[in-house]
């Protein structure tokens, strides 16, 4: 009913609208696509409903000037449809309330509004969702798989699927173990009453299947005269929908619309999994993987990197990089959340053709990553080789493969990951929650939750760390086990002068059997030149030997690391050595019973990716801002406006640090900070006093220029 060409500007613009500005849309206007979608897909071009729909798009594209990205999606989009929606001379505006947000509302619920859910429910329902991530740490892997698998099923509309009521009754027998979480308790419960509410469960389903099949077998299914009922609405619809054909193939051509060719028919925006149209806030059509298309904009370049929008640009890197393109010294940023569909992803990257690029995931994430076969170096990214990934999650990850693997790589060497978080599971040999094999690279203010587990070497963090890498300012929630050795809450095993340094490992437990080398809190086992240093562990993880409890070898430099609390308060996450892992507030967010997190805005912030080169050799006594470095001692503060800086000043400075020092120019003249970080930072210095928007005619020429040597170092 719509040709081949419009079907291909309909996606493009569907999906730009989807993913330029899902954030921007109101709850009316994403009815209103809804609505057209529905009425293009099933050429229904008479609805007045669907008019009324295209009007009030038209009459709030000014709205969208400051996006204008989306605003040309919208246009592409208005056009289109009208193509094929007549006009009329007076089209009525009506006020439509927002579309189901994820899921649909069964038959069996009550009075709902446009899709069949509730405005409130739709509130409740994201409500619920936002506070059980935000205390997701406190799950248990089972309690976490149930979560994400109820929230996959809504987001595909799958109210029947038989997995439902299992999981429901996971999450309900939970409830009393959080008794100690009240909030995450109240959230939980919320959502199971939601999920209830909505889900066929399996006794729903049987007793729905007893009562037709009931219904077949009896006489009020025949007439009077012995004929069957349903033979009867059988013949009948035949016949109706004979002459409805018959009426459409005549007018067709008439008015312009042309029937594709059998061989290109297409369905656009079904749930292979449930048949239901796929046109909500997070995700208009159901992602192809398979499909690749080019990327939106840029030329790879560091100031104009390629921009990714879905997973069919995805898509088109990992066929890059599998046919011999490296993409070295090239540049990606990843533009919006991308839900992967396939069954099993294909890694960028590997080891006869590795991914050297750059890739900022912008504090956007890839969800539901499946991975099960017996390759090596599986991943999101297969085999890294001189590339960096940074500011990126991987969500709901389930990863099994053979030697290497991890949610962000399975292998990488001599590069960087750098403000990466991963949940999920991962089994295999030498597997980290965020890489497997970590090769003369740097992991940096990365965390982990979720499971792993396979045969040797497996850690929350990297499973092997070896020739000069480096792990620092990470953590890790996960259960660790495995059937053979060098088994770690944050590493597996370290060696080859590789060090895991400023780590606090979290881990519930880490249990191995049959292991004849090595189980520790923090590190298996360690050897040829590695090190640990300044490392702390939960003081309730349980370590088992082939189910026999461990003997600690306590310390920060040792395997065991230092007792800390289960969850730590927020102000020994910020104590710098030797009394904690002194961590910076301007990267991380701590929050008294919360597990820190890095807030999107630091991820999404458009980083420098040169710096990453001074990343990876930097001392770990300078990858955290630390109060102690702008004392007077060390010259720092007070000659920022009497001498110009000079090269070995700023050596071994990290980009957190740089940017303190910079901005200390401005605090010093009364600068009020826009930034909530900067506010929250200087605030706590007694000579800092805001008072102006505007310093810059206040500052010296020594402190123009050292404000610009600084920047340039960033």
């Amino acid at each position: 009913m719509v040709s081949n060409s419009d079907l291909e500007k309909w996606q493009t613009a569907t999906n730009g609208i989807n993913e330029s500005g899902q954030k921007d849309l109101t709850g009316e206007e994403w009815s209103a696509l809804v609505t057209l979608n529905g009425s293009l897909q099933n050429g229904n071009f008479e609805s007045d409903e669907s008019r009324n729909a295209l009007t009030l798009l038209k009459n709030n594209l000014r709205r969208h000037d400051n996006n204008q990205i989306l605003q040309m999606h919208l246009q592409s989009f208005i056009a289109l449809c009208e193509q094929y929606f007549p006009n009329k001379n007076e089209m009525v505006q009506q006020q439509v309330p927002p579309p189901p947000s994820s899921f649909k509302m069964n038959s069996q619920s009550q009075p709902a509004t446009y899709g069949g859910i509730p405005n409130e429910d739709i509130a409740n329902w994201q409500k619920a969702v936002q506070g059980i991530e935000s205390g997701q740490n406190n799950l248990s892997s089972e309690e976490l798989s149930a979560f994400n698998l109820l929230k996959r099923l809504v987001d595909i509309g799958n109210f029947r699927s038989i997995e439902s009521g299992v999981n429901i009754r996971i999450l309900k027998d939970a409830l009393p173990r959080h008794s100690t979480h009240r909030l995450l308790q109240i959230h939980l419960k919320n959502f199971i009453s939601l999920c209830e509410k909505y889900f066929q469960t399996n006794e729903q389903t049987i007793s729905l299947k007893t009562r037709q099949s009931s219904v077949t077998t009896k006489d009020t299914n025949k007439t009077k005269g012995g004929v069957n009922k349903t033979l009867i609405l059988i013949i009948a619809v035949m016949v109706a929908g004979f002459f409805v054909y018959t009426y459409w193939n005549s007018i067709k051509d008439v008015i312009g619309i042309k029937s594709p060719e059998p061989d290109s028919t297409r369905t656009i925006g079904l749930s292979n999994e449930s048949n239901q149209i796929m046109f909500n806030r997070n995700q208009i059509f159901s992602n192809d993987i398979m499909a690749a298309e080019n990327f939106e904009s840029g030329d790879g370049t560091q100031n104009t990197p390629y921009l990714i929008y879905n997973s069919r640009q995805l898509k088109k890197l990992v066929n890059d990089v599998s046919n011999g393109n490296g993409y070295a010294n090239t540049y990606f940023k990843l533009m919006t959340d991308i839900q992967v569909t396939t069954d099993e992803w294909i890694p960028i990257g590997s080891n006869s053709s590795p991914f050297h690029g750059n890739f900022n995931g912008a504090g956007c994430k890839i969800v539901g990553l499946r991975i099960n076969n017996s390759s090596g170096d599986v991943g999101l990214f297969g085999f890294i080789e001189g590339g960096t990934v940074r500011n990126l999650g991987v969500v709901n990850a389930n990863i099994k493969g053979n030697a290497g693997v991890g949610g962000v790589a399975g292998l990488i060497c001599n590069g960087s990951i750098i403000n990466c978080y991963v949940t999920g599971m991962f089994n295999g040999t030498a597997v980290g929650g965020v890489a497997g094999n970590v090769n003369n690279s740097v992991i940096i203010n990365c965390y982990s939750t979720g499971s792993v587990s396979g045969t040797s070497m497996q850690g929350g963090i990297g499973g092997s760390i070896y020739l000069g890498s480096k792990v620092t300012n990470c953590y890790t929630t996960d259960t660790v086990r495995g059937i053979g050795g060098s088994i770690g809450g944050i590493a597996g095993m370290v060696r080859d002068n590789g060090r895991v340094i400023n780590c606090v490992a979290l881990n519930p437990s880490v249990n191995g059997s049959n292991s004849p080398i090595g189980i520790g809190r923090v590190a298996g086992y360690i050897f040829m030149g590695g090190s640990l240093l300044n490392n702390w562990a939960n003081c309730n993880m349980t370590v088992t030997v082939n189910s026999t409890s461990k003997t600690f070898v306590k310390g920060k430099s040792e395997m065991d690391g230092e007792d800390c609390a289960t969850i730590p308060v927020v102000s020994w996450w910020t104590t710098a050595f030797p009394n904690g892992p002194g961590w910076s507030s301007t990267i991380w967010y701590f929050a008294n019973g919360l597990l820190p997190t890095i807030p999107k805005a630091i991820l999404s912030d458009n980083t420098n990716e040169s710096s990453v080169k001074n990343e990876q050799n930097q001392p770990i006594e300078q990858t955290h801002v630390n109060t102690t470095i702008y004392s007077s001692a060390n010259n720092l503060s007070s000659a920022l406006s009497t001498r110009l800086l000079a090269e070995d000043d700023l050596r071994g400075m990290s980009k957190p640090e740089l940017r303190i020092l910079r901005n200390e120019i401005y605090a010093r003249h009364g600068y009020i900070f826009k930034s909530q970080d900067l506010r929250d930072y200087f605030s706590a210095k007694d000579w800092y006093h805001p008072q102006y928007n505007d310093v810059s005619s206040l500052l010296n020429t020594i402190e123009k220029k050292n404000v610009a040597f600084i920047q340039r170092h960033e």
